[in-house]
């Protein structure tokens, strides 16, 4: 599983000091957006150059224990299946040993212009298949 580390800040906080449970979704998408990015598939290439976006279509979250103000997290990307108009994620948050929460994403393969389905290209689940599944 590849991982990138984000820290807490206040805007990511509630009232209490822990991160408010929406945001987790934002530190799962930049962890996707990361990992694409670090296989060369950047999402404005994909857009320019191919037409595609990959949307989240389907999310299923776990929290298990709360993230805290300048804490530290760990955030894992794993693709499971790669078909033929989407992809399955499993995600999860981590401090240090202990995953805090978790989360299984259907991310699909979209037109950029009339947001209709469209078929992940060869070379791009070439390159995904390659790195994980």
């Amino acid at each position: 599983m590849t991982h990138y580390n984000y820290r807490i800040y206040y805007e990511d906080s509630d009232a209490q000091g822990l991160v408010y449970y929406a945001n987790y979704l934002k530190f799962y998408e930049r962890a996707r957006t990361d990992y694409l990015r670090d296989l060369g598939l950047w999402q404005s290439y994909l857009t320019n150059n191919y037409d595609i976006n990959f949307v989240v279509s389907k999310v299923n979250i776990n929290y298990i224990k709360p993230a805290k103000f300048d804490d530290l997290i760990n955030v894992y990307v794993k693709i499971i299946k790669i078909g033929n108009f989407s992809l399955e994620m499993s995600q999860k948050i981590m401090i240090k040993d202990l995953v805090i929460n978790d989360a299984s994403f259907k991310i699909a393969c979209i037109s950029a212009t009339n947001f209709k389905l469209k078929t992940i290209p060869q070379y791009i689940k070439e390159i995904l298949t390659k790195k994980d599944v």
